[in-house]
C-alpha cells in the first residue's frame, strides 16, 4: 500500500475480484489511497478449476490422475474454465471499468492467473510473462475512448520491488482454489 499512497498519479477508484483474498487486498489500497469505496465484480475472479479446487498439486496428481494429466497438457476437464473463457470474461470487465473512468488511474484487484492470462494476450508472441506474486503490480494502459482490449498496453508485469523478502511466501507451490 505505500507504493500505491506514494503513486504519482492519484487512482480514481478501486475495483476487485468479489473473492476474499482479492477484496480484502482492494480494501487496504482503498484505504491507502484515501478511503476510496471498492467495487467487487465476479468476472474478476480467478479461474475456475472444478474437481481441482481446493487441493494442491499432490492431492490432484495422485485423487484425479487422469483429469490432472489431462489439464496440464492444456485439455479439456469438465467443470474447469477455459483460458479463453477467463481472457473473454475478464478482460470485457476492464474495458468496462476503464470506459467508466476514462482517462483516470483506476486500481484493479484480482488473481495471478487472470493477470497472466490477460497480460499473455497484450504481449508479443513468446515474450515471458514472469510468475505473479501476490500483491504485485502489473500495469496496463488502456487508450482513451473505450478501445477494446487488444489495443491496451503493458507497462509492467508482477512488479514487486515494494514487496519484503517474505512478503507473498508460498505463491510457487499455493493451493489450487
Amino acid at each position: 500500500t505505500d507504493k500505491l499512497s506514494a503513486s504519482p498519479s492519484s487512482a480514481w477508484a478501486v475495483h476487485s475480484s468479489d473473492l476474499s483474498r482479492a477484496s480484502a487486498t482492494a480494501a487496504e489500497a482503498a484505504a491507502a489511497l484515501g478511503d476510496l469505496p471498492v467495487a467487487t465484480h465476479e468476472r474478476l475472479r480467478e479461474r475456475k478449476l472444478g474437481p481441482f479446487e481446493g487441493h494442491d498439486e499432490q492431492h490432484n496428481s495422485t485423487q484425479n490422475a487422469l483429469a490432472w494429466g489431462r489439464f496440464r497438457r492444456g485439455m479439456s476437464v469438465a467443470g474447469v474454465e477455459s483460458v479463453d473463457d477467463v481472457y473473454e470474461r475478464a478482460s470485457a470487465a476492464l474495458v468496462e471499468i476503464a470506459a467508466a473512468h476514462d482517462g483516470k488511474t483506476v486500481v484493479v484487484v484480482t488473481h495471478g492467473g487472470v493477470i497472466v492470462t490477460l497480460a499473455e494476450r497484450l504481449t508479443v508472441v513468446g515474450q515471458h510473462v514472469p510468475p505473479i506474486r501476490n500483491c504485485s503490480i502489473t500495469a496496463l494502459r488502456a487508450p482513451r475512448g473505450g478501445a477494446p482490449f487488444e489495443a491496451w498496453r503493458v507497462e509492467s508485469i508482477g512488479d514487486a520491488s515494494h514487496l519484503s523478502d517474505g512478503a507473498a511466501a508460498g505463491v510457487a507451490n499455493a493451493d489450487v482454489r
